[in-house]
């Protein structure tokens, strides 16, 4: 299987996610890409919605498995460090963080989100791997209510980015990240992960079972949990679902 030997290129959609995910799509083989030039219901963690006009990269990524799916939760930080790793090829005045986890921030801010979404049948589960990347998009054309600010890649660089070019070199990282992961590469590389964690060592807000709690986050573990410390709970481990 590689990753883009298929790409389906749409103009506009309301998920890239859902539509992959769809039984429109039930006979698409693993490894398919779907892109789109926007997207009308584009999503979030939580359901937030992703800000998508034209201008920015949103793609889709469809994967077959029979493992745990929270084992995917590795496989879309190995995701974002490869993302990190391309954004730097036409940037490297930033700093580019992996924010835990599911965001990459340039200079604290957001400029991209991936979102992994699961339907299962029997005993194969096809899982999407969303990712929205803003690539060309004026800073004037953002919302001003996003919970934190945005920047497109285009603004760091000084010009304009080719998505085409930009897509192309990306799913080749992608592919070999995936690889890696099939065959155990997360250990080798959770390391590289944490050294470029944006909230390592910094007191963080999180939103657990609805309440929000203050926390020191101390980096990511083994298992894609999160590691954090307070005077009132000590060390303990918040994973994904506890964020919901």
């Amino acid at each position: 299987m590689k990753i883009g030997g298929k790409i389906i290129s749409l103009e506009n959609v309301d998920s890239t996610n859902s539509l992959l995910l769809s039984d429109r799509y039930r006979l698409m083989p693993a490894g398919t890409v779907m892109t789109a030039e926007t997207q009308t219901a584009g999503r979030g963690r939580g359901n937030k919605i992703w800000f998508s006009p034209k201008g920015g990269l949103y793609f889709s990524i469809l994967l077959d498995t029979q493992a745990d799916l929270n084992e995917y939760n590795k496989l879309a930080l190995m995701i974002a460090f490869a993302i990190r790793e391309e954004l730097l090829e036409h940037c490297n005045t930033a700093d580019f963080r992996i924010k835990w986890p599911n965001d990459i921030l340039a200079d604290g801010r957001k400029i991209c989100g991936i979102l992994t979404q699961a339907k299962t049948r029997g005993k194969i589960s096809r899982i999407a791997v969303g990712i929205g990347i803003n690539l060309n998009i004026d800073a004037a054309d953002f919302p001003q209510d996003m919970d934190i600010d945005p920047v497109s890649l285009s603004e760091l660089a000084g010009k304009t980015i080719d998505k085409e070019i930009f897509l192309r070199e990306l799913l080749t990282r992608i592919d070999k990240v995936h690889n890696d992961f099939l065959d155990g590469g997360w250990d080798k590389i959770i390391d590289d992960i944490n050294a470029v964690l944006f909230s390592k060592g910094r007191e963080m807000d999180f939103a657990i079972k609805g309440k929000m709690k203050n926390f020191r986050v101390l980096g990511i573990n083994p298992d894609a949990t999160l590691r954090v410390y307070s005077p009132e709970t000590g060390i303990i481990t918040i994973s994904i679902i506890d964020t919901k």
